[in-house]
C-alpha cells in the first residue's frame, strides 16, 4: 500500500491513509516510501473507556480488540506532527483542527523523522 500511496502522490493527489500500524514494520514500509513527501502524520488518540464503548455499541468488533491494541498503535506518537483526542470531540471539530494545522504549519516534519529514526536502528 505505501508504494500506491506513494504514486498517487507523485501525479499529484492528495491521499488521506487511515492505518492502524499494529507492527513496526507497516509504519517503516510506509516512512522508507513517503519520507520525501509532502506527509502530515496525524495521530487519532481516544480514551480507552470511550474505545471500548464504541467496541460495544458498533456490534460488529471483536471486544477486547481496542484493549489489546492500546498500547501498542501509539508507540509512535512522539513523530506525530499533530494529535488530535476524539474522546469528547466531534468530527468535525477534530477535521477543522487538523485543516488549522496543515494551513499554518507548510513543512512536516513527522515521517521525515520517523523515517531517520527508522535508518539509524
Amino acid at each position: 500500500m505505501p508504494h500506491v500511496v506513494k504514486c498517487l502522490s507523485d501525479c499529484g493527489h492528495d491521499v488521506v491513509i487511515d492505518e492502524v500500524f499494529i507492527r513496526d514494520a507497516i509504519l517503516r514500509n510506509y516512512a522508507q516510501c513517503l519520507h520525501n513527501e509532502l506527509v502530515y502524520f496525524v495521530g487519532i488518540m481516544c480514551s480507552l473507556e470511550e474505545l471500548e464503548r464504541r467496541e460495544r455499541m458498533r456490534g460488529n468488533r471483536e471486544l477486547g480488540l481496542a484493549r489489546g491494541q492500546f498500547d501498542t498503535i501509539h508507540r509512535y506518537a512522539d513523530y506525530y506532527d499533530i494529535i488530535v483526542d476524539t474522546t469528547d470531540s466531534d468530527p468535525t471539530t477534530c477535521a477543522q483542527k487538523i485543516m488549522d494545522y496543515i494551513q499554518n504549519n507548510p513543512n512536516p516534519m513527522g515521517i521525515k523523522r520517523l523515517f531517520k529514526h527508522f535508518d539509524n536502528s
